[in-house]
C-alpha cells in the first residue's frame, strides 16, 4: 500500500502515487538543472513541458483508474525524452536514440494558425497539416468562394470547429513534430528570437522616424527663420489693416446704437407728457368729453388717475 499525493500540474489536478510523484519531481528538476546555463525563456519551457506532462497524464486516467502510478511516469519519461538524450550533441547515434526517436514521433493535428493568419489562421493551418504553401489554400478557398460561392461558408465553419494553437505542444503537432523537451525548447526559444528581433526592428524604425522627423523640423525651422524679415512685413501689414477696419466697425456701431437709445429714450419721454397732459390734464379741470374713454380699472383703482396715465 502507497501513500497518494495531491499535485497541480499544468493547471490540472492529480492524485500521483508517492513514488510517482518521486520520480516526476526529479525528472523536473533534472530539466530544470539543465536549462540553467540560459535562462532565455527558461521559465516558459518548464511551463510548457508540465503542460505537456499534464496532456500525457491526463489520457492515462481513467474512471476505473484516478491515481497516476510509477509506470505512467515513465511511459512519459519514454514520450518526452531525458535531457541529457539532447544536451550532448556529439553523442553517437545509437538503436536506443532511434527507438526513443521512433516513440517520440507524433501525428499532426489540425489547428488554426494564430501566428500566420490573415483572418482566423484556417488556411495556414491547413497548409501545415498537408504540409504546402499557405498561398496555394487561400487560392483554393478563394476559387471555391467566387465559382460555387460556398468557400466563405467552408471557412467560417472550419473556423468556428478549429481550436487554435496556443500552447507550444499544440503548435507542435499542428507542424507534425514530436513534442518532447528538445522541440519545446527550440520552439520557444525561436519564438523569443522573433519577439526579439521584432522589437529590434521596430525600435529601428521608430529610431528613423524620429531622425528623419528631427531633420525635417530643423529643417522647416532654418526656412522659417530666414525668411522671418519677409513675413513678419506681410504678417505686420495685414494685421494692421484688419485691427483699422475693426476700429471702423466699433465706431459706426457705437453711433448707431447712440441714436437708436435716444430715439427710443425721446419716443418715451414725449409719450408721458403728452398723457400726463391729456388724460391727467383733463381729470385735473374736470373737463368732460364724448372722446376720452377711460378703462374699467381707472374707476375701481385707489391710484389718482394721473399717474396711472404715465
Amino acid at each position: 500500500m502507497n501513500k497518494t499525493i495531491n499535485i497541480n500540474l499544468g493547471g490540472f489536478f492529480f492524485h500521483i502515487d508517492e513514488i510517482a510523484y518521486q520520480k516526476l519531481r526529479k525528472y523536473l528538476t533534472s530539466i530544470s538543472k539543465s536549462l540553467s546555463d540560459d535562462s532565455q525563456g527558461k521559465n516558459e519551457i518548464i511551463a510548457d513541458i508540465e503542460a505537456r506532462i499534464s496532456e500525457l497524464l491526463s489520457e492515462k486516467i481513467t474512471d476505473s483508474r484516478q491515481v497516476v502510478s510509477e509506470s505512467d511516469i515513465e511511459d512519459i519519461i519514454v514520450i518526452m525524452g531525458q535531457p541529457e538524450d539532447y544536451s550532448d550533441a556529439d553523442e553517437p547515434y545509437s538503436e536506443n536514440n532511434f527507438s526513443q526517436s521512433k516513440n517520440n514521433i507524433s501525428g499532426k493535428k489540425l489547428f488554426r494558425d494564430g501566428d500566420d493568419k490573415f483572418l482566423g489562421g484556417v488556411a495556414s493551418g491547413i497548409a501545415h497539416y498537408f504540409a504546402v504553401d499557405t498561398i496555394w489554400i487561400r487560392l483554393g478557398l478563394l476559387a471555391l468562394f467566387f465559382s460555387a460561392g460556398f468557400g466563405i461558408l467552408i471557412y467560417i465553419i472550419l473556423w468556428i470547429l478549429l481550436p487554435e494553437a496556443r500552447t507550444t505542444a499544440e503548435k507542435l503537432q499542428m507542424e507534425g513534430e514530436a513534442v518532447n523537451i528538445d522541440n519545446i525548447e527550440k520552439k520557444i526559444r525561436e519564438e523569443f528570437s522573433n519577439v526579439s528581433e521584432s522589437v529590434k526592428n521596430a525600435a529601428n524604425h521608430a529610431s528613423e522616424k524620429i531622425k528623419d522627423g528631427a531633420n525635417e523640423f530643423s529643417e522647416k525651422l532654418d526656412q522659417t527663420f530666414s525668411g522671418k524679415n519677409k513675413k513678419n512685413k506681410g504678417i505686420q501689414g495685414f494685421i494692421y489693416t484688419i485691427k483699422k477696419i475693426v476700429q471702423i466697425l466699433f465706431k459706426v456701431l457705437r453711433k448707431f446704437f447712440a441714436v437708436i437709445l435716444i430715439f427710443l429714450a425721446a419716443t418715451v419721454i414725449l409719450s408721458l407728457i403728452i398723457g400726463g397732459f391729456s388724460i391727467g390734464s383733463f381729470e385735473f379741470l374736470n373737463i368732460e368729453s364724448n372722446f376720452i374713454h377711460y378703462p374699467d380699472f381707472f374707476f375701481a383703482a385707489t391710484i389718482p388717475r394721473w399717474i396711472l396715465t404715465l
